[in-house]
């Protein structure tokens, strides 16, 4: 009863940003930081959009808010791309708070034929501004030819349509400003809660839309179940059966995928991966390969730490997941890669060697780049000692809890990202520590004006630069970089 009548309570609202009508049944988490003796809890709010958070222990916490149709939100964000800011309570105190929660943003516009009349179901695609091309939305126009690509984050996009037979005509991908280029493509500017008039598209008529026929892992006896992909900067397509057919494809550069995995379920067992160029109707028979191997070697084989795999094709690059290391060696279906060891304590990755030459200036200790089509031999080395950062931030001499920390490994010759972005957020006595680190050179910002931020924006910052060198443990003040 003592204990309960010295905790805290944690009410609040979530609201719409542009209208602020509650938006129910939102999922509202609350995060404490390092030094607050609270646990991570996750409610929903109810149907007006109210919360509350009680028997919290005094500290201090991040409190963030989500639900389907809107960008998630912190409390305390100033903009749709910068960190919240904590909220503090007392043993026995409260507080109350406010989440404003922004819709996200969507692009429309038509696509027409040689007569400006609407094309009705004809697939649109939107792409981040970046090259290689990133699809982040797609859709099928209505009726009348109208597109609306939602879900979009603010940002600069370009839009396209795919290929496709109407009838006896052809109509070819094209860029928004009718071009098959994607430099010469009309770029399209998202901003918060707004849709965007994007391009009115006419498809180049004319021209040649191909089949491809796979015949896939055909050796296999029954008992499998076999599901083909077929990806390009279209997206991806996937077929199951020994045999796919893919229709109405665009000349151009595509990647194609087997697997096979047993009817009773389990791990893909048998796989192939194969290049093609396409510019006729084409039938291509895919054979098993073996799996490639990837040996782990500088670290204890009793403890490898996590080997992690994303695939990485013409669409795009997916989701991460973890391989299996039994006595350091890992094996990894034919296709296209990219590779990431985490070693366990104690280890930084020094060296891999398997994959094509690095040419960007990147470092072994972040993604690396892997095409497996056959058996070969691919090799992680580990070095002991790894270096750290303890970083002190403070904000007119005073420390600042709570505020986001990043890390970002650094090629100054190419002035490059080279590693992923690290994100710690301090601790109650402003300080937090970047650990396992690999040598090399660091920048590093202390910031809430940001949730993630890239390199042009890092360069526009208070940002420090870190040298790490082996078993060197590096204390780092930094100033808090606020916007003017």
């Amino acid at each position: 009863m003592a204990a309960a009548a010295q905790a805290a309570v944690i009410r609040g609202v979530v609201v719409e940003n542009q209208t602020s009508k509650p938006v129910a049944r939102s999922t509202v988490t609350l995060e404490p930081i390092a030094g607050t003796s609270g646990d991570r809890r996750v409610i929903r709010a109810n149907h007006v959009g109210s919360f509350e958070f009680d028997a919290v222990p005094g500290g201090t916490y991040v409190i963030r808010a989500a639900r389907v149709g809107f960008m998630p939100a912190e409390y305390g964000q100033k903009r749709w791309n910068s960190s919240g800011t904590p909220v503090v309570v007392t043993a026995d105190g409260s507080a109350f708070v406010n989440i404003r929660l922004l819709r996200y943003s969507a692009i429309r516009g038509t696509v027409v034929d040689e007569n400006d009349v609407g094309m009705p179901d004809h697939e649109v695609v939107a792409y981040r501004n970046v090259k290689p091309l990133e699809i982040v939305s797609r859709t099928v126009t209505d009726d009348r030819g109208t597109y609306n690509l939602h879900g979009l984050a603010p940002g600069t996009y370009v839009v396209r349509t795919t290929g496709k037979r109407y009838e006896d005509e052809i109509y070819m991908p094209t860029f928004g400003r009718e071009t098959g280029d994607w430099d010469q493509a009309r770029t399209v500017e998202v901003n918060v809660e707004q849709d965007s008039i994007g391009p009115d598209i006419a498809p180049f008529p004319g021209g040649h839309l191909f089949t491809l026929t796979v015949g896939a892992l055909e050796e296999l006896p029954e008992g499998y179940i076999i599901t083909v992909t077929l990806a390009s900067d279209l997206g991806r397509r996937t077929a199951q059966g020994k045999f796919a057919r893919f229709t109405e494809l665009p000349p151009g550069n595509y990647e194609v995928f087997a697997e096979a995995v047993p009817a009773s379920g389990g791990e893909p067992t048998h796989a192939s991966y194969q290049a093609i160029s396409l510019g006729r109707d084409l039938s291509v028979t895919l054979r098993v390969l073996p799996f490639g191997s990837i040996d782990l070697a500088g670290a204890p084989q009793n403890d490898s730490g996590k080997l992690w795999a994303r695939p990485k094709d013409l669409a795009g690059v997916g989701s991460p997941f973890s391989l299996t290391v039994v006595r350091g060696r890992a094996s990894i279906r034919p296709g296209h890669w990219e590779l990431l060891w985490q070693p366990p304590s104690g280890y930084y990755v020094a060296d891999f060697a398997g994959g094509p030459p690095r040419t960007d200036g990147s470092r072994p200790d972040s993604w690396n780049d892997l095409v497996v089509a056959g058996y070969a031999g691919r090799r992680f080395v580990a070095a002991s000692g790894p270096g750290s950062i303890r970083v002190l931030v403070k904000s007119a001499g005073d420390p600042v809890p709570g505020v986001p920390v990043f890390l970002e490994g650094y090629n100054p010759t190419t002035h490059a990202r080279v590693t992923d972005l690290q994100i710690g957020r301090t601790d109650a006595r402003g300080r937090y520590v970047f650990a396992e680190l690999a040598p090399g050179t660091y920048r590093i910002l202390a910031t809430f004006e940001y949730l993630a931020p890239d390199v042009q924006t890092m360069d526009l910052t208070g940002v420090q630069f870190v040298s790490v060198s082996a078993h060197g443990d590096q204390a780092q003040d930094l100033d808090l970089y606020v916007i003017r």
